[in-house]
């Protein structure tokens, strides 16, 4: 999602709700310490430039939690759950009830 607007962001997860009665979503948490280890982990993993900006990037891309909850309401998405994944990641949960 972190690729996405807020608006496209919120149509893709209508669209998913739309077609399963459940939906997951594993996503980057914009954190601090996230971004340092973007920039660290890129630099030690890839000899890439493109690797080198990019990590960091999508870090700086990213959503809280908080704003993924919001997100997922704003798409319709009652009662979904948002959870803190190792390392760094933010779990989206949802189902039909």
């Amino acid at each position: 999602l972190h690729h996405l607007s807020d608006a496209d962001a919120a149509a893709v997860l209508r669209k998913m709700a739309a077609a399963a009665d459940r939906v997951v979503v594993n996503d980057l948490e914009r954190t601090r310490a996230g971004y340092v280890a973007a920039r660290v982990g890129t630099r030690i993993l890839s000899a890439s430039p493109v690797v080198h900006n990019d990590g960091p990037l999508s870090v700086r891309a990213a959503m809280t939690a908080g704003e993924l909850a919001r997100l997922a309401a704003d798409a319709g998405l009652r009662d979904a759950r948002v959870t803190r994944r190792f390392p760094f990641r933010l779990l989206l949960e949802w189902g039909r009830a």
